[in-house]
């Protein structure tokens, strides 16, 4: 609940889903459906009004703010629209920031921000200047960031919104490969669900409330 014009405004109502370790799910809608308000608790960037948001067992909603802060930077990557790269960074300075964040050793923080970089495709690009790139590399930049501290769920908010559609189809690839191969959870807000491929549930939303929810059969 936000306020609006004076009034109290109901993002999201009587919203209850599960969503399984490993699962890839989208969530899709119209715009001001509650899409990103939804991604933003799950992310416990916003706390709710009312309610419960259960994260790895743990109720999210009885934590302190230090603790859901823990608890957000240890499991949980974003991956935004338009990137949010900081453009006075090179590409493996961008990627290292959440590990030095985190008191990881600097050296340490750009072996593995390296690595990952190679995993996303831009071996070539480490040391380049964040605006010196496509906006399909600096998605990847994104995905690599997100990545960093090893979380358990990925968080995507339209991650393909800013780009043509040869690289937004790269960043689905590449996240379902993510996906599959680190069993990583990915939840991905979108107003395309039928463009982002083979995915494990579809929790469809329209004036905050949830209209359906599409699982594959097993």
């Amino acid at each position: 609940m936000y306020a609006g014009n004076g009034e109290a405004v109901e993002a999201l109502r009587g919203v209850n889903f599960d969503i399984e370790e490993g699962e890839f799910a989208l969530v899709a809608g119209p715009s001001g459906s509650g899409k990103s308000t939804l991604l933003n608790l799950i992310g416990l960037l916003d706390t709710p009004t009312d309610g419960h948001i259960i994260v790895d067992g743990l109720d999210t909603t009885r934590l302190s703010e230090s603790r859901r802060t823990q608890l957000r930077n240890g499991k949980i990557g974003f991956v935004f629209q338009f990137f949010n790269l900081i453009p006075e960074l090179t590409v493996i300075e961008n990627v290292m920031l959440p590990r030095l964040i985190g008191g990881t050793p600097n050296d340490k923080a750009k072996e593995e921000a390296a690595k990952l970089l190679k995993m996303v495709g831009l071996r070539d690009k480490i040391f380049a200047g964040a605006t010196q790139l496509s906006g399909g590399q600096m998605q990847r930049v994104a995905v690599a960031r997100a990545l960093v501290n090893q979380p358990a769920i990925i968080l995507a908010d339209e991650p393909t919104g800013n780009l043509d559609s040869k690289n937004a189809e790269e960043i689905i690839d590449l996240m379902h490969e993510l996906n599959k191969s680190n069993k990583q959870t990915f939840i991905m807000v979108t107003h395309a669900p039928e463009l982002m491929g083979d995915v494990d549930k579809v929790i469809r939303i329209k004036d905050g409330l949830i209209e359906k929810i599409d699982t594959k059969a097993a």
